[in-house]
């Protein structure tokens, strides 16, 4: 098992990406998304169900570190140990630090106003949302808490929320869109 501080600072790392800087730089950088608002309520309330966990775990991981209470997270029975664990812990932060720099190429790429195809557009038509999506699986091998599956429950709602944004993309765009769709893979790059 991983050192309980190496854990809880990329939990913390990661936390600061995700809620500070990726915020902030998304908003100065992107319109204000709306698709969301014409999921299902259901779908809806799993991607924000799935969200919110990723976020407690991601904070609370290692704010119950600082505070000498880790032990209420991982001393319960949500906590696996195992043979073998570290090798998955490093599995996890591989997958974390695969998502993050896959959502910061994403952000550096994006051109508003056009349809990009250049950076991580290029071969995938939605990298950021697979950048979360390998963050909100990156989460339970490092942490190892059974609690963290729970913020896979928002990966349906990206996955919807990808669809309706192509919808509008295909209206907005046509036939480049179309061309472009049928050459790039959704999430992860078609293999040719």
């Amino acid at each position: 098992m991983l050192p309980e501080y190496a854990v809880a600072g990329t939990l913390a790392l990661l936390a600061l990406f995700f809620f500070v800087v990726r915020s902030a730089w998304a908003s100065q950088r992107l319109p204000p998304d709306r698709s969301a608002a014409e999921l299902p309520a259901a779908l809806l309330g799993l991607g924000y169900t799935g969200l919110g966990v990723f976020a407690l775990v991601t904070v609370a991981y290692p704010a119950l570190y600082l505070l000498g209470r880790l032990d209420r997270l991982t001393g319960s029975v949500l906590q696996l140990r195992f043979p073998g664990d570290t090798a998955v812990q490093i599995a996890g932060i591989v997958l974390l630090a695969a998502g993050i720099v896959l959502v910061v190429w994403s952000l550096h790429a994006i051109r508003l106003g056009t349809l990009t195809m250049t950076g991580p557009y290029a071969r995938v038509r939605h990298p950021m949302y697979t950048g979360d999506m390998l963050a909100f699986l990156g989460v339970f091998p490092l942490t190892l808490s059974l609690l963290a599956l729970v913020s896979l429950l928002a990966v349906p709602a990206q996955v919807a929320v990808a669809g309706i944004e192509e919808a509008g993309l295909e209206g907005r765009f046509g036939a480049s869109y179309r061309v472009y769709a049928a050459r790039s893979g959704r999430f992860l790059p078609r293999l040719r």
